[in-house]
């Protein structure tokens, strides 16, 4: 997680001379190296139903291949582009896309049944819901899969959050590397991906997420063995956090 980015993008990427070994794999897992990013918000202004179409790798190629310098490396930002290359790399290290690499180590060894990619046109899909109510489709991707591309239900987060808790497995493995601190400033600590919250001897690693019709957080407690799913069918951030919070006092009552 230390290595630096240049070796292992595909040769479209090409980094500017103040941006060589520089950008670690970390530094694109927690957010903070200081890349330009792909304007979301534009985008959904221009299309708010399918605002990622329009990405392609020329898309990508021009914001990476065109920075200079990395105004706010090793500051938090958010950053699309970020796990975006991420993405890449993985397609670039295992010669497969982004969805035969999730496949092949994530969803076929935890048999994940319900839990979806590319291919999602099933009977049981729920609807998706814009802030204000309206309906909203479910993203097709693209380039930026990396960023966004899963669809599941409670049932096989379950089975992943055993995963991640019970030692035994890869995802145990890689999920304990993932909660190593790469990024601490300002009361914000960050391992690859996910937050981590510390609170009266609690340590709490949380991922949430929110896209155009869907909100969610997995977190869960490793040293006692807990965890929280929730999935919105729609962008409801606010909601989202308010029950994470009243769910976790509740189980830090019990837990108590």
């Amino acid at each position: 997680m230390n290595d630096f980015i240049d070796v292992y993008l595909p040769e479209e990427f090409v980094l500017g001379p103040k941006l060589r070994k520089t950008i670690k794999i970390s530094d694109l897992a927690s957010h903070q190296s200081g890349l330009p990013d792909i304007d979301f918000g534009q985008l959904i202004a221009d299309n708010p139903q399918q605002p990622t179409s329009v990405l392609t790798m020329e898309t990508l190629t021009t914001l990476v291949n065109n920075a200079n310098v990395l105004e706010d490396y090793g500051t938090y930002r958010y950053s699309t582009l970020g796990y975006t290359l991420l993405g890449q790399i993985l397609e670039q290290t295992y010669s497969k896309t982004y969805d035969e690499v999730l496949r092949k180590r994530i969803l076929t060894p935890l048999q994940l049944s319900d839990t979806f990619t590319k291919e999602f046109n099933i009977s049981h899909r729920t609807a998706a819901y814009n802030p204000e109510g309206g309906e909203q489709e479910f993203f097709i991707w693209n380039i930026v899969a990396s960023a966004g591309l899963i669809k599941s239900n409670v049932s096989d987060m379950v089975l992943y959050l055993k995963a991640i808790l019970n030692e035994g497995n890869s995802i145990y493995d890689a999920s304990v590397l993932s909660e190593q601190v790469v990024y601490s400033k300002d009361g914000r600590q960050l391992g690859l991906g996910l937050g981590i919250t510390k609170d009266e001897g609690n340590v709490l690693y949380l991922k949430s997420g929110d896209t155009m019709g869907q909100s969610s957080v997995l977190c869960y407690d490793r040293s006692k063995n807990w965890g929280i799913i929730i999935l919105f069918n729609q962008r409801n951030s606010g909601l989202r956090q308010q029950l994470l919070n009243d769910i976790y006092e509740t189980v830090l009552k019990i837990k108590l």
